[in-house]
């Protein structure tokens, strides 16, 4: 029987170092070889790669999204919420006192409508943004401020439309504020003391009627509504019946020319019927049938007597 030699085989200094030359030179073939594979797949692999991260970073964001948006994290958050909002009310910050500043139409209650909240409730945590969002719905808010003021009160503070017109449309009157915007339908009962207009374009040109609103006293007579006639110009009827005729363009000079010749010569109480300033510089005045009558007897009466 044949006995195995189970010794490891002895190797001289010379053979170990041919051989780790071998292996070594083998090892830098291998590195060569993989790294020409790799530049030639570079162009083709980097695209994917660049994909591959944008990937990943998307599908991390919407792990962390579903985390965050998981019930237990909901009930987790929403408990140490709550200890928060129920150790501030228990300090004082809850809603006792609503305090109001420039409310002169808008009922109390509408204000309180639009609170969703009630008395007690933490101040904290009140809807801010859907409180004003609620007031601006009222047709009266211009604008609307709406803050916290620590430690139990809400405060709003309204800016509201001035109503300085009635637009009539139809048989209907609605409110027109000192920048033209329509307000609110109303009764003409209620606010007799404005100027009636007319017109489809009326409230959006009513910023060329605003100076003659303001000035109409000089007039020593009242402004008993105007008339915005074919989406151009403005007829002004006062209230002794005279129609007054503006120019389309100039509105101000033309009113001006109005106040001047009625200063110069009171001739808004001369039985004047039509006063016709469309040409600012050549006004046409007519008068009335007995003005006129009486005004063709003295013209007769002086060629009379020229004769």
């Amino acid at each position: 029987m044949r006995q195995l030699n189970l010794a490891k085989p002895s190797w001289t200094v010379g053979q170990l170092e041919r051989r780790h030359q071998g292996i070594t030179h083998q090892a830098i073939n291998k590195y060569a070889l993989y790294h020409s594979y790799f530049r030639l797949l570079y162009p083709l692999l980097s695209p994917i790669y660049k994909v591959g991260k944008i990937l990943l970073a998307i599908l991390l964001i919407w792990g962390i999204v579903l985390f965050i948006q998981s019930s237990w994290v909901q009930s987790y958050s929403n408990t140490y919420l709550n200890k928060i909002i129920n150790i501030s009310q228990k300090l004082g910050f809850t809603l006792d006192n609503i305090l109001v500043e420039g409310r002169q139409r808008i009922t109390i209650s509408a204000i309180l409508n639009s609170v969703v909240a009630s008395k007690g409730d933490a101040l904290l945590t009140l809807p801010i943004n859907q409180i004003q969002e609620n007031l601006h719905k009222n047709p009266w808010v211009k604008n609307i401020n709406v803050i916290r003021k620590l430690p139990n009160t809400l405060l709003i503070n309204i800016t509201e439309y001035q109503p300085t017109a009635l637009w009539q449309k139809d048989n209907d009157f609605y409110l027109i504020s000192e920048e033209g915007t329509i307000i609110t339908k109303t009764s003409i009962d209620n606010y007799k003391n404005l100027t009636i207009i007319k017109g489809d374009q009326a409230p959006i040109k009513f910023n060329d009627l605003k100076n003659a609103l303001s000035t109409q006293k000089n007039l020593g007579h009242t402004i008993k509504y105007a008339e915005f006639i074919n989406d151009r110009r403005w007829d002004i009827y006062l209230d002794n019946n005279v129609l007054i005729k503006l120019p389309e363009d100039n509105f101000n000079k033309g009113w001006q020319t109005l106040l001047e010749l009625q200063e110069q010569s009171s001739l808004l109480n001369k039985n004047v019927q039509m006063l016709d300033l469309r040409l600012i510089d050549y006004p046409l005045i007519r008068f009335n049938n007995k003005a006129t009558a009486l005004i063709n007897l003295l013209n007769s009466r002086a060629s009379e007597s020229k004769s």
